[in-house]
């Protein structure tokens, strides 16, 4: 008998997105050519704090990721985009159909249009 843990949807694309953003900061990390002693005194951290951010063994804040992305002199993106579907999905738009992007209405406390998709795009760069 073999033990099978099970994901549910949910769960799989919150693993899949901490997955990628941790691959991201370890990427930006060796691209750097900074050793981690480096970036933990731009930080003002102990060396072991950085070890375990890049190894994904501390919880990351938005704040944790932003202050190394600066450590390391590297450019955040970020974009929330409408999911892609295929036939076999609950939700499938025809070949050739477009999903429209709706301004954000200022009159509504900046929130989106019912009906319609909104996508955020973040980039930091520093001065």
């Amino acid at each position: 008998m073999s033990y099978q843990m099970r994901n549910d949807p949910r769960a799989r694309k919150a693993g899949r997105f901490i997955h990628r953003v941790q691959k991201e900061l370890q990427n930006a990390f060796v691209a750097s050519g900074m050793k981690q002693q480096e970036i933990a005194e731009k930080l003002g951290v102990n060396r072991s704090v950085v070890n375990k951010r890049l190894l994904g063994e501390a919880n990351l804040t938005l704040r944790t990721i932003a202050d190394l992305a600066w450590a390391m002199d590297a450019d955040i993106a970020f974009s929330l985009k409408p999911r892609t579907c295929s036939p076999g999905q609950n939700h499938f738009e025809p070949a050739g159909s477009v999903l429209a992007v709706a301004a954000l209405d200022t009159e509504t406390s900046a929130k989106p249009r019912p009906g319609t998709t909104a996508q955020v795009r973040y980039e930091t760069a520093d001065a």
